[in-house]
């Protein structure tokens, strides 16, 4: 990912050093932010255009619909739960196919995309995922 000549920001936490440093080390452009406020957080997604997840098996991945939420585009490892919230164009299987995304819609800006990407995450409102699992649940056993 060196080759991509955007600031990267990874927000969140680690209790991984070395893998902060490789982080650092790979990608040159980088501000690591741990344990940001939700307000620091919130700010970073209202300017973010992409969204990289490099989590591999993330069980649902809030965090990527807190980013669709923003409209930013969201870009996930092909395994998960992310597998099952993105359509594939924004899946990646290894880190070229990521770059490859990022430098893809990074050039490509369309802003159609961009306002999919915040409707779809109103698919993920409480209300709507409580009656789909209610509507699973009685159709698999019965109300």
């Amino acid at each position: 990912m060196e080759d991509i000549p955007y600031q990267h920001y990874p927000i969140g936490f680690s209790t991984d050093l070395l893998y902060l440093e490789k982080i650092k080390t790979q990608l040159k452009k980088t501000k690591i932010i741990l344990d940001a406020p939700e307000d620091v957080k919130n700010d970073y997604l209202r300017r973010a255009k992409i969204f990289l997840n490099t989590s591999e098996n993330e069980p649902f991945g809030l965090v990527i619909i807190e980013a669709m939420a923003y409209g930013v585009l969201p870009i996930a490892h092909n395994s998960g739960g992310p597998s099952e919230i993105l359509p594939r164009e924004f899946l990646y299987s290894d880190e070229k196919e990521a770059e490859e995304l990022i430098k893809k819609y990074t050039a490509e800006y369309d802003e159609k995309i961009y306002n999919e990407m915040r409707q779809r995450a109103r698919e993920f409102t409480k209300d709507k995922v409580e009656h789909q699992l209610y509507q699973a649940i009685t159709e698999t056993f019965g109300k």
